[in-house]
């Protein structure tokens, strides 16, 4: 097994930070700025004091002057702080954008097998937080360079006035960093802790929240609900536990910087009744103390954040990181096929992929390493044992097909027909290309599926699914437009509305096909079936399947759905899953899977006329039923 590898975050960030630079570079100058203020208003209230006990010349003017300035500093600081948050909400928004391009740049890449792993989800449980990270690093980059502002431009003057002040601040920040690093210790091991506690809590939440009428139909609300009410009393001591634990922690660093400020005061004051210090001066040089310990402090702060930024860009890393399943190299372009054949085709669904594999180890591997170097909460071993479990689990995969020899031909329909389990939706996996074949070869027009590129072979194949993937927020004119290219006519899709006998049901919308789903309109389960149904026909490509596509259509829809397939069948590749068999039927072919093999193939005659066969069992048991 090889290591895990770990691609390049600071090239990466710099690419996305480079395509916003105007707009980061502006908000830097504007911390900046701020920062720079800080150091500029003691000394104007320094001459205010020192004008007001008479100590210079020109005291009324000297007065004025720096009470003018005073107020003009303090309206550009406003000014600065107002215009860094219109700044920060755009600077926000606009890496958001570029970072979730890049991720679904990112997902197109990667094959479906990872993306539906349920395993990642537990691997990383707060995976998308990644969709922040340039954002967060630019933030932490420019709060860094922000406290090194303030202490290159207050240290140097507290040396010149004091360097005893400096000796003080200097112990007492050592001690708030041996304070910090324990804070962080912790923090980040709780919140490792947390996150994989609220991911089975999230979940219920999400169940109970946008589920609950489906509950009520189970008759089971009681027990539901009492579990819900237990997981959120655990999300409740979760949260408190670690804030809790960070208030602790942040009591004490507090309490360290005050005593350092009141320590400094009392040094300057001393200095002032022994006549070496004026009141202007005490003040001026109290108030650069306390912006150097807040300068330090937050520095500091920049240690905890830096943590957590390297645990989101160790996510990055694995999800960047990820090869994929799928064959790669140069990859042509699929071509209209003939048909698709399967030939001694053999599939298994890896129980845990080398790279997820790769990835635990390195994780198991740092923090056992964490662990011996310091002390640690029972939540480190927790963590750390769930991952070594995973490890242990079987790396043998279960074949789900095998052997499997198919060929679906164009201007036929095909249907496959099997019990629970037998490997029919595995099947169209492999022709849709989500997956390549642990052994054996599909043929695309003769040629091995493995060496076209995946993305252009799924633009040759729609899909009709049991469940229809309808888009909220567009109107319906543009969920049957997708994936058409051109665009269909008004008049084709007029005519296919009309053969599918939704032209009532469209008129009857606010808007007719211009209503928008989600907000005008709600289709009830059969009519979003037909609607992806059209639209399939509408993308006009050479392989039309449909997964259970007919689930939800009473029988006399299903009959013209039927005849609308057997007409526009030339010049196509039809593969019709079902279970139920009058539908397969009205097929040209069947083929019946069983135990990841094609068990039986043939017309509804041939097949019914095996006396032994599992296609006439299955066809005596639904018409008795």
């Amino acid at each position: 097994m090889g290591e895990f590898t770990r691609p390049a975050f600071a090239p990466f960030l710099a690419g996305l930070l480079r395509r916003r630079w105007p707009l980061l570079v502006l908000l830097a100058l504007v911390a900046l700025a701020e920062a720079a203020t800080l150091a500029l208003a003691p000394v104007l209230v320094r001459r205010q004091l020192d004008a007001l006990g008479r100590t210079v010349p020109t005291p009324l003017f000297l007065f004025l002057f720096a009470t003018v300035l005073l107020f003009a500093l303090q309206i550009f600081q406003a000014a600065c702080a107002a215009l860094g948050r219109v700044l920060d909400a755009r600077g926000r928004e606009r890496l958001s954008m570029d970072m979730d391009r890049a991720i679904y740049e990112r997902m197109d890449r990667l094959d479906v097998g990872f993306l539906e792993n349920p395993r990642n989800r537990r691997l990383v449980y707060m995976f998308f937080e990644i969709g922040q990270l340039p954002w967060d690093a630019f933030a932490f980059l420019r709060q860094l360079g922000q406290s090194l502002v303030w202490i290159v431009g207050v240290l140097p003057l507290l040396l010149w006035f004091d360097w005893r002040v400096v000796v003080f601040l200097a112990a007492g920040s050592l001690l708030q960093v041996l304070v910090l690093r324990r804070r962080i210790r912790r923090e980040n091991t709780y919140r490792l802790y947390r996150e994989r506690k609220m991911a089975g809590i999230h979940e219920m939440i999400f169940l109970l929240r946008y589920h609950y009428h489906q509950v009520l139909s189970l008759g089971g609300q009681e027990q539901v609900r009492r579990t819900y009410w237990e997981r959120r009393e655990q999300a409740l001591e979760l949260a408190v536990g670690q804030e809790r634990l960070g208030a602790r922690y942040q009591w004490i660093f507090s309490t360290i910087g005050h005593l350092l400020t009141a320590a400094v005061a009392m040094l300057l004051g001393l200095r002032v009744l022994a006549g070496e210090l004026s009141v202007g001066s005490f003040v001026m040089l109290t108030a650069w103390s306390a912006a150097l310990v807040a300068a330090l402090a937050a520095l500091h702060e920049q240690a905890a954040e830096w943590a957590r930024l390297s645990s989101l860009v160790l996510q990055w890393r694995f999800f960047w990181g990820q090869p994929g399943t799928l064959a790669t190299g140069p990859e042509d372009p699929a071509c209209i096929p003939d048909e698709v054949r399967l030939e001694d085709v053999t599939f298994a669904y890896p129980v845990l992929g080398d790279g997820e594999r790769a990835y635990i180890t390195f994780l198991v591997r740092e923090l056992g390493r964490r662990l011996d170097h310091r002390s640690s909460w029972k939540t480190d071993h927790e963590i750390l044992r769930d991952w070594e479990a995973l490890l242990e689990e079987p790396g043998d995969p279960v074949p789900v097909l095998s052997g499997l020899e198919a060929t679906f031909g164009r201007g036929t329909i095909t249907a496959i027909v099997g019990g629970n389990g037998a490997g029919k939706t595995t099947l169209l996996r492999l022709l849709n290309r989500h997956h390549d074949p642990s052994s054996g070869v599909i043929r695309w027009a003769g040629r091995p599926m493995t060496g076209l590129s995946a993305a252009s072979v799924r633009s040759r194949i729609s899909l009709v699914g049991q469940s229809p993937f309808l888009l909220e927020g567009f109107t319906v004119r543009e969920n049957l437009g997708f994936g058409c290219n051109p665009p269909p006519s008004e008049a084709r899709v007029a005519d296919l509305i009309a053969r599918l006998d939704l032209v009532e049901v469209v008129r009857a919308w606010p808007g007719g096909l211009d209503a928008v789903l989600g907000e005008d309109v709600t289709p009830s389960g059969g009519q979003a079936q037909l609607l992806v149904l059209a639209r399939a026909l509408l993308q006009d490509r050479p392989v039309l399947i449909l997964d259970e596509g007919l689930g939800q259509l009473d029988a006399l829809r299903e009959q013209a759905v039927l005849e609308l397939l057997h007409a526009h069948k030339e010049g196509r590749i039809v593969i019709l899953v079902t279970h139920r068999l009058p539908t397969a039927r009205k097929a040209d072919r069947i083929l019946l899977v069983a135990d990841g093999r094609i068990a039986e193939a043939g017309t509804h005659e041939e097949l019914v006329a095996l006396e032994d066969g599992r296609y006439r069992r299955f066809w005596e048991v639904q018409m008795r039923v």
